[in-house]
């Protein structure tokens, strides 16, 4: 009797923190703007994607080409839900949802752009590509984002 509920409670404990581990998108991203297109616009962009919980913070920090900080920031739980983003000395800017596809993948979209971002195999790197619409016409963009922790 006792071996059944010591591997119960083992698989419970093992697939917790699993979970947890298994969101490779967590961490801070810095752009590679020697591997991403028109990367002179924001150059040092960077963004984190923190845990919260059941929820997911995700907050950008890129100045522009005239050196001007951009910051803003978002809680989601990644299902597609259209949520508000609060942005630090800029206009508002308006909603985004993001959608979680699996550990290593998610899309972010708003009434502008969609992204898809997918984590390399190694961990090291996420590729990012970017559909800008502009009068109606798409436009993608690549862009590669490298882990600094």
């Amino acid at each position: 009797m006792k071996l059944p509920l010591v591997t119960f409670v083992l698989c419970v404990l093992l697939s917790s923190g699993s979970s947890q581990s298994q969101d490779r998108f967590l961490g801070t991203w810095k752009l590679n703007k020697d591997k991403s297109a028109r990367s002179h616009y924001f150059p040092e962009e960077m963004f984190t994607i923190e845990r919260q919980g059941n929820t997911y913070k995700f907050t950008y920090s890129s100045p522009d080409h005239k050196r001007t900080e951009q910051r803003w920031w978002f809680v989601t739980d990644m299902k597609g839900a259209w949520v508000e983003i609060e942005p630090n000395g800029m206009n508002r800017l308006s909603p985004v949802r993001v959608i979680r596809k699996d550990s290593d993948e998610f899309e972010e979209n708003n009434e502008l752009f969609t992204k898809d971002c997918k984590v390399s195999v190694d961990g090291k790197a996420m590729i990012v590509r970017r559909e800008l619409f502009v009068d109606d016409e798409p436009s993608e963009r690549v862009f590669v984002f490298d882990r600094v922790h």
